[in-house]
């Protein structure tokens, strides 16, 4: 149901808003929360509903079961969604309608654009718009450059996540047609993810040496990352079960840790 990662969006957008010392309303989280479910379940919908029986995960095929209901769900959400606003920041109503109109592009592109291969990447950096959108919204300052860096490494957390999956489900992807960039990049796939990987490490080291980050920050992205590296390069393990998933998309829920 995708719930994981509706929780773990929540989460890691109050963990956000603390690191900044940001009053964030709850209506705003319960919007985050009612959006990210939505965009979540009807991309699965879609996904169900398009593929063939054979090539279905046991995600696609609860949604197809299933679809009647969740559909219905979908739509009252929806509805909950749009009364909700009225009662939502209207800094926020403002950068929530941005980025409302990049998800609607997103659906146009993957609707119009089958074979599109940059799946991964546009997901990756509207999750970190979505869960950035609370606090920058509500904040009385703008943060500047440290706000924009946390965002950027977000979004490098949600794209190598899943690229990981990408990479682990290549070739099921490529025998059933998916595309992927994964699929597209080839052997290039894992050397990217490892250079990723490296680099967000070695960067993050550098901030908190030199410029001297929130400590909450540096220890959360640090865990993060080394429960990715884990997932990574200890494949043969991770697949077994489909723990990668369980695992990768566990990362947002590290952020609990720093809010207790």
């Amino acid at each position: 149901l995708s719930l994981d990662i509706v929780i773990g969006a929540v989460l890691f957008s109050a963990f956000i808003a603390r690191v900044f010392n940001t009053n964030v309303p709850e209506i705003v989280y319960v919007e985050l929360a009612i959006a990210v479910w939505c965009i979540y379940t009807w991309d699965h919908l879609k996904d169900a509903k398009e593929r063939g029986d054979h090539s279905l995960t046991f995600r696609h095929q609860f949604h197809k079961k299933h679809a009647r209901i969740l559909f219905l769900t979908f739509l009252l959400l929806l509805i909950v969604g749009a009364s909700l606003v009225f009662f939502l920041p209207l800094s926020t109503v403002y950068m929530g309608v941005v980025i409302s109109i990049f998800v609607l592009m997103y659906f146009l592109i993957i609707h119009f654009y089958p074979t599109f291969y940059h799946k991964e990447t546009l997901i990756a950096v509207l999750y970190g718009l979505g869960i950035f959108l609370g606090p920058v919204s509500c904040m009385e300052v703008f943060a500047g450059m440290e706000l924009i860096c946390y965002l950027i490494f977000t979004m490098l957390m949600a794209f190598t996540n899943l690229m990981i999956f990408s990479e682990f489900e290549r070739e099921s992807d490529q025998a059933n047609g998916f595309p992927s960039l994964a699929i597209k990049l080839g052997r290039y796939s894992r050397l990217l993810i490892a250079t990723i990987l490296i680099i967000q490490f070695i960067s993050l080291t550098v901030l908190y040496l030199v410029f001297s980050i929130s400590t909450e920050i540096f220890s959360c992205f640090m865990l993060m990352n080394a429960v990715l590296a884990l997932v990574y390069f200890g494949k043969e393990r991770s697949i077994r079960g489909e723990y990668y998933r369980i695992l990768g998309d566990g990362i947002f829920f590290i952020p609990i840790v720093f809010l207790l």
